[in-house]
C-alpha cells in the first residue's frame, strides 16, 4: 500500500480586526470596514499580514433582531462558479475587491443572509 505525503504547513500572519463605531448605517460600516482593513493589511514593522479577519456582524450593529433589515442575497448556488462581479451584495463586492487590491486572504466574519425562494 502507497503512503500519502503528509502535508507541507507554511507559516503565515494573521491579523484580526476588532471593529468599533458599527452604527445603523451600513454604507458606513462597510466603509469603514474597509478602511480598518486597508490599515491592518499595511502590518507593522516588516510584517504584511496574509490572512485578515474581520468580526462578525462588521456590516451592521450587533444582535439577532438587526438581521434582517441588513440581511443580503449572495446569489451562490451550490455547485456553480459564483460571479463576484454580477453579485448584488455589498458586502461580497466591498470583501472581494478589498483582498484583490491589497492582495490579501480576507474573511469576512459573519453577514445576515437573506433566504432566496428557488423554484
Amino acid at each position: 500500500m502507497a503512503s500519502v505525503a503528509p502535508p507541507v504547513f507554511k507559516p503565515f500572519t494573521l491579523t484580526l480586526i476588532q471593529l468599533g463605531s458599527i452604527g445603523s448605517d451600513k454604507a458606513a460600516n462597510l466603509q469603514h470596514a474597509r478602511e480598518m482593513i486597508v490599515k491592518a493589511a499595511k502590518g507593522n514593522l516588516d510584517k504584511k499580514p496574509q490572512v485578515v479577519v474581520l468580526p462578525e456582524c462588521f456590516n451592521s450593529p450587533y444582535g439577532f433582531v438587526h438581521f434582517p433589515a441588513y440581511a443580503e442575497n449572495i446569489g451562490y448556488t451550490a455547485g456553480k462558479e459564483y460571479d463576484i462581479q454580477a453579485s448584488v451584495s455589498e458586502s461580497v463586492k466591498m470583501l472581494s475587491s478589498a483582498a484583490k487590491e491589497l492582495g490579501i486572504w480576507l474573511i469576512g466574519g459573519h453577514t445576515s443572509l437573506k433566504r432566496v425562494a428557488s423554484g
